[in-house]
């Protein structure tokens, strides 16, 4: 899903479930229908990869992003679920569908027919809750080239007994297109990269003590897939800095 990404040091980052809120622009030469638009009985697979020396390219029109010599490292899994098939979700009434993922985490998303919002989290290792009081807004179908939307979000976190309050502002942009070419001559064309900057600020209540950190991420949609086909995202904070690179191998509705 979104990808999305959430805080640092003990909240691991989300697949973009997490992601992607824009608004139409006029004069998009690409346009993308089913950002995130998943049912449940979905089921994905990502390949993980070695991050060293990969970059997200050029912004603007007609880019051409070659990733085909990404080197592999493990396979994640993410299937679309109903928050009763989880153990969390009578914690987050609001939630119509879950991404659980292979991590043992869960994602918990009110999908509305436009918009998508992120309103929990819940990873068993290690414990760790959060409930968004002002929910993220990551989707908005459709997306087209340009135009930038922020917006705010308030948070909740108990992980491993220790509290924390947070606050923050998600910058989302579809800031080019072009053709993407991944491992195994996977070609896509009229291919959308939306350009997502979360930024956060949690205070650990018992000590007081601030913590802010960046996520950029970087996602390629295409029209044929609901999820993203491509996902390159960085954390950076005073305490923890980390890159992930993975790339969609195969998306299918288990739904008969």
């Amino acid at each position: 899903m979104f990808f999305l990404y959430i805080y640092t040091i003990m909240k691991p980052t989300l697949p973009i479930l997490i992601v992607l809120a824009l608004p139409l622009a006029l004069s998009a030469q690409v346009t993308i229908k089913d950002v995130e638009n998943f049912e449940i009985g979905t089921s994905l697979n990502f390949q993980q990869c070695d991050t060293v020396g990969v970059k997200p390219g050029f912004t603007g029109a007609k880019q051409t992003w070659d990733f085909s010599t990404l080197t592999p490292t493990k396979v994640s899994q993410e299937d679309i679920v109903s928050p009763e098939s989880t153990p969390y979700g009578t914690i987050f009434p609001k939630a119509n569908m879950v991404e659980k993922n292979s991590d043992k985490t869960y994602v918990y998303v009110d999908k509305e027919d436009q918009l998508s919002y992120l309103v929990g989290f819940v990873s068993e290792n290690p414990k760790t809750k959060i409930e968004y009081h002002k929910p993220i807004v990551f989707a908005k179908r459709p997306v087209n080239f340009g135009g930038t939307n922020s917006y705010p979000f308030t948070s909740q976190m108990v992980s491993n007994s220790m509290k924390f309050s947070g606050s923050g502002m998600m910058t989302i942009a579809a800031d080019a297109y072009g053709t993407l070419t991944l491992p195994g001559k996977k070609k896509y064309s009229n291919v959308l990269r939306i350009k997502i900057t979360q930024k956060e600020k949690d205070t650990l209540l018992q000590y007081k003590s601030v913590t802010q950190m960046l996520v950029t991420t970087y996602v390629w949609f295409d029209e044929k897939h609901k999820s993203a086909l491509l996902r390159i995202s960085t954390t950076s904070s005073p305490t923890y800095n980390s890159k992930s690179v993975e790339y969609l191998l195969d998306e299918e509705d288990n739904k008969h």
